[in-house]
């Protein structure tokens, strides 16, 4: 033991050893010369481990993202499905009959359909005004009637 720790004090006295090297916080001593001691740090693996640690929590979690942004589409389609339905509803309670299914108008190149209709009641009124749509048909005299 006496010998031990006469080595250490010789080794300590010779190359100035730094304060948190005698006290375990350093990783080697330093080189003859060098004062500082080496930072305790993560090595590579340590970081690549990390690393793939959260790719696969990652991984893990797309799935339910993915599944939850489905539901939120379908909920979606749904509700706009709802819209045209009601608006539909709507056209039919206020003209007692439905949205005529296609209307053309030979001699000025415009044609509707159903839809164009019931834009006021999907609040698109603004749309509407500017297609400014004809509900009567206007037959070609070589047509007969339907």
């Amino acid at each position: 033991m006496s010998t031990c720790s006469s080595l250490i004090a010789s080794i300590e006295g010779t190359y100035a050893v730094p304060r948190a090297a005698r006290h375990g916080r350093c990783r080697r001593l330093p080189a003859a010369g060098r004062g500082a001691c080496r930072q305790n740090g993560f090595t590579l693996v340590e970081l690549l481990v990390v690393i793939a640690i959260i790719g696969i929590l990652v991984a893990l979690l797309l799935p339910a993202i993915q599944a939850a942004r489905e539901a939120a589409r379908r909920a979606q389609c749904q509700n706009h499905l709802k819209q045209i339905a009601l608006a539909v509803l709507n056209y039919e309670s206020a003209k007692k009959k439905f949205p005529p299914g296609f209307v053309s108008q030979p001699s000025q190149f415009e044609s509707w359909g159903w839809p164009i209709f019931i834009l006021p009641s999907l609040e698109e009124q603004s749309l509407y005004d500017q297609l400014r749509p004809s509900e009567t048909m206007v037959q070609d005299a070589n047509t007969p009637p339907v």
